[in-house]
């Protein structure tokens, strides 16, 4: 369905673009000829990028198939190293929980993002809609529009510019909380409040040691163990013990995420 929705588009441009080179030459029509021609080469690289994924796709697969074998086949080893509790897979635990923190925060702040962006451009494009209608007569001296630039005319009309005035946006693209209905600023809040309380907690306060340099008459301090870096605190203090100011990082993460639970919840 996609590729014969694709070809038809090519094929509109390539027959558009056709039409504007049989005509003479002149200002108006060199233009529309060279518009033609890059919305034609950048349909034909679509079409090239979509051959060469689909082509790709197999070997892909085997690629997925052998790292998924690769991590089952070390999934005991790695059941025997938590049951040990060994501190570098422990450590690797952390590390993956601060990744992946960021990473969710970061695609939960895109996808809100999108869902407002399209919002704000069907608004602002159902405002302006009459002005989306391209005209049939050339204005000042009414005059209709000679054959050829009247048929290039339906064609961008149809193809163009009736496909952005009938675009609508009245659903959440990939609504990761289940959203429903149309997309709003109040449903974003709620959204990222959550997304940000939730991300802040899964890391919590991932401790940075950071110290100035030394006096010239100082020793050097001892360096900092990079794991520690980015392990939450929480582990941290598992770990070493009782720690003020670790503790007093957790206190501030967890209360401002709870912090804003509540406030999302007052905006709702």
């Amino acid at each position: 369905m996609f590729a014969l929705s694709l070809a038809s588009v090519i094929a509109s441009v390539a027959a558009a673009k056709a039409k504007v080179e049989e005509a003479a030459g002149s200002p108006i029509l060199d233009a529309l000829q060279a518009m033609a021609t890059d919305i034609y080469q950048s349909t034909l690289g679509l079409a090239q990028d979509v051959a060469g994924l689909t082509f790709a796709a197999p070997r892909f697969s085997v690629d997925v198939y052998m790292w998924a074998v690769a991590h089952v086949r070390s999934a005991p080893t790695l059941a025997v190293k938590v049951y040990n509790g060994d501190d570098s897979t422990m450590n690797d635990f952390t590390s993956f929980a601060v990744y992946a923190a960021g990473v969710i925060f970061c695609v939960y702040v895109g996808v809100v993002a999108l869902n407002l962006v399209l919002v704000l451009f069907t608004s602002v494009k159902d405002y302006f809609q009459g002005y989306l209608v391209l005209p049939t007569k050339i204005p000042i001296i009414n005059q209709k529009l000679p054959e050829l630039l009247m048929a290039l005319r339906d064609d961008l009309q149809v193809e163009v510019f009736d496909r952005v005035r009938t675009f609508k946006c009245d659903k959440w693209i990939i609504p990761l909380e289940g959203q429903t209905g149309k997309p709003s600023l109040k449903g974003a809040v709620a959204s990222l409040a959550m997304a940000m309380s939730a991300c802040m907690m899964l890391s919590c306060a991932a401790r940075a040691s950071i110290r100035l340099p030394p006096p010239p008459s100082l020793p050097s301090p001892r360096p900092v163990n990079p794991l520690r870096r980015c392990a939450p605190a929480i582990h941290a203090l598992v770990k070493s013990g009782a720690d003020k100011a670790g503790a007093e990082a957790i206190a501030y993460t967890v209360g401002t995420a709870l912090g804003l639970q509540y406030l999302a919840k007052q905006a709702a």
